[in-house]
């Protein structure tokens, strides 16, 4: 059984922005996680027993027939003690739209992961969610973000304050839709661009 997941691209101009933010998180001398993913927007992911399920479901994807989506990001936001004890979850959030909620639930009755995968400090408002579709956040459950680092900051407030107090204004287009395998960082398996 394989962890795979599906996610979205950030057009070119946040792509930068975000790839950069990452390489400044990197001089910083603290225990930190996914730095090196590039950067992404996580529709969904989980456990599949069947790797070449997976794989057809997402060569069976036409894009043509997906909403092509923009975006707009307006505020950095922190997800404290995520992903592991200590550690919290840097972040830009993306403004909720419909498509995105709705692309998101399609795909994930599409390829319905056999299993969940293993959240942290999950609130018991998910766990409906897990039993119907082996993922927690959808729907009006769902926080569409892009993530810069983990890190381990013990309430480093002068982490925290520099970067909760910047002012981002971004508006893009995802360029993108992959599948990735989840094994130490995202191994890219299929990608499908979308066509402007």
């Amino acid at each position: 059984m394989k962890k795979y997941g599906l996610f979205l691209k950030p057009g070119s101009n946040t792509f930068g922005f975000l790839k950069k933010q990452k390489e400044n998180y990197k001089k910083i001398n603290k225990r930190q996680n996914f730095l090196d993913d590039q950067p992404h927007l996580t529709l969904f992911h989980g456990k599949f027993n069947n790797n070449e399920e997976v794989l057809s479901k997402f060569n069976q994807i036409i894009i043509g027939d997906l909403p092509i989506l923009n975006f707009t990001v307006t505020k950095p936001h922190i997800f404290f003690n995520d992903f592991s004890e200590g550690f919290s979850t840097f972040v830009y959030k993306v403004d909720i739209d419909k498509n995105l909620l709705r692309l998101q639930k399609e795909l994930l009755e599409i390829f319905n992961p056999f299993k969940p995968s293993r959240f942290f400090n999950l609130e018991k408002k998910y766990l409906l969610n897990i039993e119907k579709y082996n993922y927690p956040y959808l729907g009006k459950d769902f926080i569409p973000h892009f993530t810069i680092t983990n890190i381990e900051i013990e309430n480093d407030s002068s982490l925290i304050d520099e970067f909760l107090n910047q002012k981002v204004q971004l508006k893009d287009f995802y360029e993108s839709i992959f599948l990735a395998e989840i094994s130490n960082g995202l191994k890219i398996i299929g990608e499908k661009k979308y066509v402007l």
